[in-house]
This record gives structure tokens, sequence and C-alpha cells, in this order.
């Protein structure tokens, strides 16, 4: 089966795992270097969207040193592994791995809330952050048969779309001065992350989760070169 053809089968019917038999390696690199030039053309709308606003959006930060190690780090490591964790994990539709997902995100939520209102890090705080995250974990694992019979009408396509939408909004929150009633501007802005949100979802589901790891960081990578070098 040829790329585009793939690519059409996919964008159908994303639940479908697709027969890579041995071209697995080569679709890999295809499909990586596929999403780095469609990424790279997105970027260039995204760049001419942010002179639509009344206040640029794209943040321009020079880090220290221990910075450039800091963002190096989360780019290419933490970054993709708890994003494909958050985003990529889920799609199979097993409920172990939508409650690690929904676990993950509410101590990714919960422990800055905490910081917010207790202006420092404390062992409680954090101790109650992994507690609400263990709970909702087994929430949503034992209380999933009280729930799946009100979200009957989605397939687990509609999620496999959902959670690639959702982890383009997700970025803007890397913007700053938002404005609400700019946000269609924002959407347009994000449509790199959904090229990459679409690519990793193939990999995803075709070749498992840590290959999707693998492919977030090393598609990341040379944004993160570019930022430890400057």
């Amino acid at each position: 089966m040829k790329e585009d053809v793939r690519a059409q089968h996919f964008l159908r019917n994303p639940k479908k795992k697709i027969d890579l038999s041995k071209d697995t390696l080569k679709v890999f690199v295809i499909t990586l270097l596929t999403c780095y030039f469609l990424v790279i053309l997105l970027s260039f709308v995204a760049a001419s969207s942010n002179n639509m606003l009344p206040e640029p959006a794209i943040k321009e930060t020079t880090p220290d040193m221990f910075g450039q190690i800091t963002v190096f780090l989360t780019l290419v490591i933490a970054g993709p592994f708890v994003e494909e964790v958050i985003f990529r994990m889920p799609m199979d539709g097993r409920k172990i791995s939508i409650a690690t997902s929904l676990a993950t995100l509410t101590f990714l939520f919960a422990h800055p809330l905490s910081l917010f209102f207790e202006e420092s890090i404390s062992w409680f705080g954090l101790i109650r952050t992994l507690g609400l995250s263990v709970g909702m974990f087994l929430f949503v694992l034992a209380g999933s048969k009280y729930i799946e019979p009100y979200f009957t009408i989605f397939s687990r396509n509609h999620l496999i779309y959902l959670l690639t939408f959702l982890f383009a909004v997700f970025h803007i929150t890397n913007f700053e001065n938002l404005h609400f009633w700019y946000t269609p501007v924002y959407i347009i802005m994000v449509l790199p992350q959904l090229a990459l949100g679409g690519h990793l979802a193939f990999i995803r589901l075709n070749m498992g989760f840590w290959a999707s790891v693998i492919f977030h960081c090393l598609f990341n990578l040379p944004s993160a070169i570019f930022l430890y070098n400057q």
C-alpha cells in the first residue's frame, strides 16, 4: 500500500490498524519527514496569523544556560512523554489507558493550582495532588461502567479525532497576551500542532505507544538544538 493510500485509509478510519508488514521503519522515517515538511509550511501560516492580533502572541525568550538545558530536556524527553501519555495513550480505547491519561492530566492541573494557593512547594501539597491523581485513576477504572452508557454515541474514531484536536488546542497555552475574541486566530496558529498530532496518532495506532514517544522526541529535537544554541 502506497503512502498516500495509507494516509487516506487512516483519515477515514484511524482505529483500523494498517498492515505495514516489513515497511515499519521506512514508513516511520517517511512519516517523520512528511511531518517536518507540513509543519514547516503551516508554521508560516501561523506566523502570518500572529500579525492579525492586537498584541504578539508568540513568546520570544532567550533562556540562560541552566534554562537552555531545562528547555532542551523538556522539549526532547519530558514534554513528549507526558503529552503522549495524555493525548495518544488513550487512543487504543482501553480503560487503563484512559485512566492513566486522566490521572496524569489531573496531576498537571492540580499541582500548579495547589502552588497558586500555597505559594510554595510542600510535601502535603504534593501528596494531596498525587492522591487526587490516584483517585481519578481508580474512579475511571471502577466507575467506567456507570458512565459508559452516556458515551455510546461516541466511537473510538471520535475519540481519536477529539484527542488530536485537543492536543493542538492545548498548545494555545504557549501563547501570551490572549484575547477571547481572537480565538479563531489562535486555532489557525496551532495548525502545525494539529498536523503533528495527526502524524503522531498514525504512529501510535499502527506502531505502538513507545513508537509515538520516540517520533515526538525526534520531531522536537531540531527545535531543542536551535534553542540550546541561541
